[in-house]
């Protein structure tokens, strides 16, 4: 697989905006604008289907629910569990195929 970085929420709406990406991994507290916002921002655009996972340090269920309600796809903890991170990815990359 190969990967974009952005440094900060507003980028990673920039980036997403002019580029067909298989999936984002949305890091929920970002400078310049959150996760929560930048993927908000995503998915009120027309067309916009990329599933957005969320990646957190904050997994008490409010913060899954919260991040759900908004449209987020899924949501995993930090520090990063490989096995969870391994199934989100299979979960989110192949149902479309």
């Amino acid at each position: 697989m190969s990967y974009e970085l952005a440094e900060n929420g507003q980028i990673a709406c920039d980036k997403a905006s002019m580029n067909n990406y298989a999936l984002i991994l949305m890091d929920i507290q970002m400078p310049v604008m959150d996760g929560l916002t930048a993927s908000k921002t995503l998915l009120k655009q027309e067309g916009f289907n990329t599933p957005i996972i969320a990646v957190s340090a904050n997994a008490m269920r409010e913060d899954i629910e919260k991040s759900m309600e908004i449209g987020i796809h899924d949501h995993i903890a930090k520090p990063i569990d490989f096995t969870e991170l391994e199934r989100a990815l299979a979960k989110w990359l192949f149902q479309s195929i």
